[in-house]
């Protein structure tokens, strides 16, 4: 249950801790024969009446990560408040450990491996957001930013670990728009703002080298490749577009979204790639259109989703991942697009599970020519038929009698559908 770190053949006489609390001052005794040590068997202290100075360099690298004990907890801060966090050193007898930041309760804020250089007196701030979650256009980002301000800038590339608390990923976990699945998905956002409630310059993205949970209320995002220090703030996609996104829009009609955007300042636009989601998280690509490239000129796109109709469902969700010619990208605001309740196609199946037969039933909101196909768990299909079914209620048989047990998957398609449920053949 204990450490010793100072054991010698001195014995400590008193103990003072400096304020700052990396600093620690013992005092020996200056005789061998105290109330430890016999006359009989006496110690001769190595420094009879020394004070001596014991300095917290930092914590040690471990496999390219600090080796900062759990138990200490992700600093708190203060609610929409820019906070000070500590003011560190780091010089030549540090420079080759994570040194860390910490917040006015003394919990962690960030720890800084400043591969051999020294940065100077090291200052630090920190804003946490209560409320909305915040925004940048449709973007959205953490409810915490972090300004950490060098006196003396790295020549070369440093180590860089930022905490963040658990209620504060998973708030922006939870947003619809965030982008964000898993904590894989957080990038840090690094710019020149200095500590503010909200974002205003351009950002560069780093992809973390690690991304950890830190005890059993923190997170951590570590980037091995930091050329500089300023402000970092925390999101999935892009918070800048590489381009002037002037407009972005859609408007459903006769079962299409029929989709537009405008643009200009394309210097290094190279193509576009349009995504939708039914649910405002998973996107996938519907289509590609190439950049014009115009600098002055204002730049007009457009892209017809045929299929929104046959989705089956309410809400659609559209994006442009913009892409420039080096390869990187970035995302639009999202564009929803409310499909009218009387062309969505309800689909349900009875009795589910069922011995002999089972009874596909559709609420069709007109007439329409579907398909729909019985598919086993290897993907073979094992039913194909087609039907016309009228507007309203419907009721397609599904033979099951002559099919061995086991579960299927019935797939309906058509003009006002596109659906797959599960059946179980008992």
């Amino acid at each position: 249950d204990t450490v010793s770190y100072f054991g010698s053949v001195n014995r400590f006489r008193d103990l003072a801790i400096h304020p700052g609390g990396k600093d620690l001052y013992v005092i020996m005794d200056k005789s061998a024969t105290t109330s430890g040590p016999s006359a009989a068997n006496p110690v001769v202290p190595g420094c009879p009446g020394c004070v001596q100075k014991y300095s917290f360099l930092g914590y040690a690298d471990g496999s390219g990560k600090s080796t900062i004990p759990t138990e200490i907890a992700v600093t708190a801060g203060s609610p929409n408040t820019c906070v000070n966090g500590t003011t560190i050193n780091i010089n030549s007898s540090n420079s080759n450990f994570w040194v860390p930041i910490t917040g006015p309760d003394g919990n962690i804020l960030a720890e800084i491996y400043a591969n051999g250089q020294s940065l100077g007196d090291v200052s630090s701030s920190f804003y946490t957001n209560v409320g909305a979650i915040r925004n940048r256009g449709a973007a959205r980002y953490m409810d915490r930013n972090i300004t950490i301000t060098p006196q003396i800038q790295p020549l070369s590339d440093v180590k860089l670990r930022l905490y963040f608390s658990k209620a504060e990923y998973d708030a922006l976990d939870l947003h619809p728009f965030s982008q964000v699945s898993s904590l894989a998905d957080v990038k840090i956002h690094k710019n020149t703002d200095p500590c503010s409630a909200t974002i205003s310059g351009t950002t560069t993205i780093y992809n973390p080298t690690f991304s950890e949970l830190h005890g059993p209320d923190g997170y951590m995002l570590q980037v091995d490749n930091l050329n500089g220090f300023s402000s970092f703030y925390f999101a999935a996609a892009n918070l800048t577009l590489p381009l002037n996104l002037i407009t972005f829009s859609g408007i459903y009609k006769s079962g299409s979204s029929f989709l537009k955007w405008d643009t200009k300042e394309e210097r290094n636009s190279d193509h576009f790639v349009v995504e939708r989601s039914i649910d405002g998280r998973v996107f996938t690509t519907i289509g590609t259109v190439n950049a014009k490239g115009s600098t002055n000129l204002r730049n007009s796109y457009d892209l017809i989703d045929t299929k929104a109709g046959s989705l089956g469902v309410s809400n659609i969700y559209y994006r442009l991942k913009i892409v420039d010619k080096d390869g990187s990208y970035s995302y639009s605001s999202i564009v929803l697009i409310t499909i009218p309740e009387m062309l969505i196609t309800l689909v349900n199946i009875f009795p589910n599970p069922a011995r002999e037969e089972a009874v596909l039933t559709l609420s069709s909101p007109k007439e329409q020519k579907i398909q729909w196909q019985l598919i086993d768990q290897t993907g073979r299909i094992v039913l194909n038929q087609s039907a016309v079914v009228h507007k309203g209620a419907n009721n397609l048989p599904i033979s099951l009698h002559t099919l061995p047990s086991g579960t299927y998957f019935v797939k309906v398609s058509g003009p006002f559908v596109s659906v797959t449920q599960k059946l179980q053949k008992m």
